[in-house]
């Protein structure tokens, strides 16, 4: 199989940054999920503009077929997609996709079960060109959906066949978003109900995600200046998943390396600390500095990095763009930057950490040749 896992990535410079320098043998086996926030149209900018939301959108187009040429791309925005319409009166959904398309890229649609019966988002969807294929995003309330069967599968029929989509050229995405008080138990119960309530469509793929990274620091990490370990829910859900139901194409699926309720994009706190958010099997290696505001500021990630260097899980400064950039910032051969560069430098290091670990894990189950 060419793709193998789904990262749901902000649509901000850190990632983009991060997928800049993305190594071809990763980019070519993910399907990246770019989640688009609401706009502010108050910035610099867009403040004088007679059209600002065609203008972020053609923005963010830009830089996703920038790094997505020709490649397949998914897209959502909860809330702003509902309802929301372009200064063209266009239905912002509509606008994005089409853009992507001229721009080079190949959306999939992403179909929001929670919002499919909401008339403008449904009509929109519906209306762009969906080549036969589809990605029903399921949440929390689909999951207590299932708990009635008969009304859950109706609303999944209803979707396949306003689409005029089969489900096996579709995928059912279980979207189990903030994982950080969550137990791989409960993970795993709702998975299985919903894979079980579902097998009989055959769907083209199952996707599990989710991120257990809290959306504070002292979430993970309760000092300053220290480290510490934080298990990744999320992958031994998915691992589970694939022996349990081995019949399905059950795909992996995460946030990256900040989750959906992390401080919104832009957002500056007095009191950020430096970090880095380093993957390895099943954990996050967390390695958490002070508030930026002490006199050392940003300097402060030299030791942050020293320590992820050090501790024993360092892959090496060869695996990837963002390990021989914080290897060089240990040894004080890069700049320490700001916030938004080690969310490019852990997303980088995420993303081809979990293309291989995901790779060993499908080679586990492969038939060995006689």
């Amino acid at each position: 199989m060419d793709k193998i896992y789904m990262p749901i990535l902000k649509a901000k410079d850190s990632e983009f940054k991060a997928l800049e320098f993305t190594r071809e043998n990763v980019s070519n086996r993910i399907v990246p999920l770019f989640d688009i926030s609401d706009p502010n149209t108050n910035l610099k900018g867009y403040i004088k503009s007679e059209t600002p939301k065609c203008d972020y959108i053609n923005k963010i187009v830009k830089k996703i077929a920038k790094y997505r040429q020709n490649l397949p791309v998914l897209f959502d925005g909860h809330g702003w997609f509902d309802n929301t319409y372009t200064e063209t009166n266009e239905h912002v959904y509509t606008y994005m996709y089409r853009k992507l398309a001229e721009a080079g890229s190949r959306p999939i649609p992403v179909v929001g079960y929670d919002r499919w019966e909401l008339p403008d988002y449904k009509q929109a969807v519906k209306s762009v060109n969906n080549r036969g294929a589809c990605l029903i995003r399921l949440d929390s309330y689909a999951f207590e959906d299932a708990s009635d069967p008969d009304y859950f599968l109706t609303h999944i029929n209803d979707i396949l066949f306003e689409l005029k989509v089969s489900a096996n050229n579709c995928a059912l995405y279980l979207d189990f978003g903030d994982l950080s008080n969550s137990s791989i138990l409960d993970i795993t119960e709702i998975a299985s109900n919903i894979l079980e309530l579902t097998s009989h469509y055959e769907f083209k793929f199952y996707i599990i995600a989710g991120c257990s990274m809290p959306s504070y620091i002292n979430g993970a990490v309760k000092n300053p200046d220290s480290a510490s370990t934080l298990l990744r829910k999320e992958a031994i859900a998915w691992k589970a998943m694939r022996g349990n139901f081995p019949k399905l194409n059950v795909i992996f699926g995460d946030y990256g390396v900040r989750g959906p309720n992390s401080a919104p994009p832009g957002t500056k706190a007095k009191d950020m600390n430096g970090k880095l958010r380093y993957t390895i099997q099943n954990e996050l290696f967390v390695s958490r500095g002070h508030p930026q505001t002490a006199p050392d500021k940003w300097r402060q990630m030299v030791q942050v990095c020293d320590r992820v260097v050090k501790s024993g899980y360092f892959i090496g400064p060869s695996f990837s763009w963002g390990d021989k950039y914080l290897y060089d910032c240990s040894i004080g051969e890069a700049h320490p930057g700001g916030a938004g560069l080690w969310i490019a430098v852990d997303t980088n290091h995420h993303m081809a950490f979990v293309v291989s670990e995901i790779t060993e894990e499908l080679a586990k189950t492969l038939p060995v040749a006689a």
